[in-house]
């Protein structure tokens, strides 16, 4: 039988440079697995497919750092055992504590369950944990690829498992150890080559997935891509959601490379998906940022997260950054004033200044005057409407621009 080749030298040299000892015994272990599906092994060896599974686990396993501060599974079978052995030792005993004896047993056997429960998912526990410590972001989904094929190994060690099982657990094990841990130099070449494409399709997505294993790979990525049909293509895999407890969103940089070439299909995917991420405040706030990015095709989004989160500080400075490049004459510009000058909300500060500019600059001779609309501070703190405005003159343009001139000094004054 032919050898079937594994071998990842740049990966094998990579593990074994970044983890020392541990990632030495990693490649180990993948090479014996390999060698143990050779056709000497398996005619000599009659375990040899269980042997070269368990090497394939193991390999799996041995990167992962142990999880600080959890007790020992021994640790909690010990416990169950020394309180069922008191449980006995005082049963039917005259003055003898059989129910606080009893009551201990329970506790020891809950606390065992609960270790159960929480070890299920010890090991993606632990790969999110180095991941995030090595990049200094959470990990992308590619967590989950590993830690179900550590689980479908694992089973197969304890159970039966046939050579062609092994063989594709052994090239699954390399690709999920390649996805998280290469080196960036490793990665850039396959991803410069997927963001130059310019008709992605679902075998696209799936090498783009395992070469990200961090969000600054993505980011990477999404400055460098030509086509906005990767949204389409990579939000129903959940890796362009939002983080839900902030740092870098790699969409944004996408937006603001594609905005000026596929403005309106930016701007229609934006404005679908902020009914999916719009639900939430942070979420919002990552939307505005990016439907500011995308002026004026996104205005409607941009508005619709002023709308939904009025008191928001970050959105609020989206909407008033966006009454600087937006045409004077706008609808746009009217309704962020009536949410950013709004008298219920306490939220202005920064913002009624390039407000009342922004409404200002958009009186025109044949459009009433948007001061009518200004809200400006009284003496009390509170806010009230002006009346330095004036509707213009349609048989004297001069003149209405002579007075609009005059409004302009007078609200910007008070404000």
């Amino acid at each position: 039988m032919a050898e079937i080749e594994f071998e990842d030298r740049e990966l094998f040299d990579h593990l074994i440079a970044e983890f020392g000892d541990r990632g030495r015994d990693a490649v180990g272990f993948l090479r014996t697995s390999q060698h143990l599906l050779t056709g000497d092994a398996v005619r000599d060896l009659p375990r040899a497919a269980g042997a070269a599974a368990y090497c394939v686990r193991e390999a799996l396993k041995r990167l992962l750092p142990p999880e600080s501060g959890q007790v020992s599974w021994r640790r909690r079978s010990d416990e169950v055992l020394d309180a069922a052995k008191r449980f006995e030792a005082v049963r039917g005993l005259p003055g003898a504590d059989e129910a606080g004896a009893l009551e201990e047993l329970r506790s020891a056997i809950a606390q065992l369950e609960e270790f159960k429960r929480q070890e299920q998912g010890q090991h993606q526990r632990r790969l999110a944990g180095l991941i995030e410590a090595r990049t200094g972001a959470p990990p992308l989904s590619v967590t989950y690829e590993y830690h179900r094929l550590l689980g479908e190994v694992n089973d197969a060690v304890h159970g039966s498992v046939s050579l062609a099982q092994v063989r594709e657990f052994l090239g699954r094990a390399v690709s999920a150890l390649r996805t998280v841990f290469a080196p960036f130099q490793l990665r850039r070449p396959e991803l410069d080559a997927l963001a130059q494409l310019p008709d992605p399709g679902e075998e696209d997505v799936r090498r783009l997935l395992s070469l990200c294993s961090s969000p600054h790979h993505l980011s990477y990525f999404m400055q460098h891509t030509v086509t906005p049909k990767w949204f389409l293509l990579l939000a129903p895999h959940g890796i362009l959601d939002p983080p839900s407890t902030g740092g870098v969103w790699p969409v944004v940089f996408a937006v603001q490379r594609l905005a000026a070439t596929h403005t309106q299909q930016v701007a229609a995917w934006l404005e679908d998906m902020y009914g999916r991420w719009g639900a939430s405040e942070v979420g919002a706030a990552y939307m505005a940022t990016a439907a500011q990015d995308c002026l004026p095709a996104a205005s409607a989004t941009l508005l619709r997260t002023l709308r939904d989160y009025p008191r928001t500080h970050w959105i609020r400075a989206q909407a008033a950054q966006a009454l600087e490049v937006m045409d004077p004459s706008s609808p746009f510009i009217e309704a962020a004033a009536d949410v950013l000058l709004d008298p219920d909300e306490v939220a202005l500060t920064g913002t009624a200044r390039p407000t009342v500019q922004a409404l200002l600059d958009g009186m025109t001779p044949i459009v009433p005057m948007r001061a009518s609309y200004f809200w400006l501070t009284s003496s009390r703190g509170a806010l009230r409407p002006s009346t330095c405005g004036s509707r213009p003159c349609r048989r004297d343009p001069s003149k209405t621009s002579r007075r609009s001139t005059d409004a302009e000094r007078e609200c910007l004054s008070k404000v």
